[in-house]
């Protein structure tokens, strides 16, 4: 069974994990913002997930899911679990969450 990864936050630290994880045949997908940023990443081969709608219904799998937030807190505390904390609580596949 393939894994997959959601990465919010997909900048400069967590590019070599993604390239890595998709290199090893994982199905990877990232937040954006904007639509140039998701441009940018669905030319380089990954699936993109809008994070202002607080879900991600593009991930349509059973298959282990691992999270990666590199998105700092903020002083309205955490923004991923803020926008996506409903979403979060309802997936049974969550492997690991890592920040």
């Amino acid at each position: 069974m393939t894994s997959t990864v959601l990465i919010f936050g997909p900048g400069y630290s967590a590019a070599p994990l993604m390239e890595k994880a998709k290199k090893a045949g994982w199905q990877v997908f990232a937040t954006y913002r904007d639509a140039r940023k998701q441009a940018g990443l669905e030319q380089d081969g990954y699936g993109t997930v809008d994070f202002s709608t607080g879900k991600a219904e593009a991930i349509v799998s059973d298959a282990p899911l691992h999270i990666l937030t590199s998105i700092a807190p903020g002083d309205k505390g955490d923004s991923v679990l803020n926008a996506w904390k409903n979403w979060l609580e309802q997936q049974t596949n969550i492997a690991t969450i890592q920040y």
